[in-house]
């Protein structure tokens, strides 16, 4: 136990040094069998101690920990109840991704290789109140297929088979994204060929 808690606050620590949470945005999970070990509401996150996690059992009720689960534990809750395969989810406020999200933008492209064999797409979830079961509601048909998912109105959101998978993906998302964007100040991208772009778009990341 000890162990999955060093790893959740050192994960949070390389988050907050990147930039892609801070204070008061932001909550990381990692699923164990049974249980689920959470960021804490209201804290920063480069700071936790392994006696400030939180561990929930499935259903969301708080086990241990001396300090209250992130509000948006919900989140994690019904990502893992969606998909068995999903054993760790970063829930985040990178730059470039999250003016998508606030936008309501998509991150797709027709010219960038990894973007594309990678993510395909990072698609838009309609708007969901923080910390209610409402926010699930548009991520779940995206996530059923899809392991990055944009926020409406909010940030992004990535899972993974394991936290380094996760954290990794969201990663490669925010500087497909940013690339993207100065791309388009740049100059015009140059679209790829029909019959590669449709063979990246078969690419199982």
């Amino acid at each position: 136990m000890r162990k999955i808690k060093k790893e959740l606050i050192e994960t949070c620590k390389y988050l907050e040094q990147k930039g892609y949470i801070n204070a008061v945005d932001g909550n990381v999970s990692i699923k164990v069998n049974d249980r689920i070990f959470i960021t804490p509401s209201k804290m920063r996150k480069s700071t936790l101690k392994p006696k400030d996690i939180a561990v929930l059992d499935l259903t969301g009720k708080q086990i241990a920990g001396s300090k209250s689960a992130s509000s948006e534990a919900l989140l994690h809750i019904k990502s893992y109840q969606l998909r068995a395969d999903i054993s760790a989810v970063v829930h985040a406020h990178p730059t470039f991704l999250t003016a998508h999200a606030i936008c309501g933008k998509p991150v797709k492209t027709d010219a960038f290789a990894e973007m594309i064999a990678v993510f395909k797409e990072i698609k838009v979830a309609a708007y969901g109140r923080p910390g209610t079961t409402h926010i699930f509601d548009g991520v779940a048909p995206i996530l059923a297929t899809d392991n990055a998912v944009l926020l409406g109105n909010h940030g992004a959101m990535v899972v993974g088979k394991d936290l380094q998978t996760a954290v990794n993906l969201l990663e490669a998302a925010e500087t497909s994204t940013k690339s993207l964007l100065i791309a388009s100040l740049v100059g015009e991208p140059k679209p790829i060929v029909k019959d590669e772009l449709a063979f990246l778009k078969t690419v199982e990341y």
